[in-house]
């Protein structure tokens, strides 16, 4: 018998100043699925994927990746300072 685990995901909603400004709770099988669950909530604002304490993924909004005030550079070989590669993703 094979047993599937639920995981439990919270997704962190970014205001303009680019604070948490409320979150979701979703229950997913997979990274993989709660990406895809997360990407329908990018509208306008950025958010982030979470699970625990384990930051899994950034979506950027159309609006945030286009603003002139750019908060990152789209080097697709980023890493953070523990040399973990960076996975933000605009959502178009």
């Amino acid at each position: 018998m094979v047993r599937i685990t639920q995981m439990e995901y919270r997704v962190y909603f970014f205001s303009n100043e680019d604070r948490v400004d409320s979150f979701l709770v979703i229950v997913c099988e997979s990274d993989a699925g709660a990406i895809e669950q997360a990407k329908q909530f990018v509208n306008g604002q950025d958010v982030e994927l979470w699970q625990q304490s384990r930051l899994v993924i950034r979506l950027f909004s159309r609006d945030q990746w286009q603003s002139p005030l750019k908060r990152f550079s789209p080097d697709l070989n980023r890493r953070d300072s523990q040399g973990v590669k960076d996975r933000r993703i605009c959502v178009h």
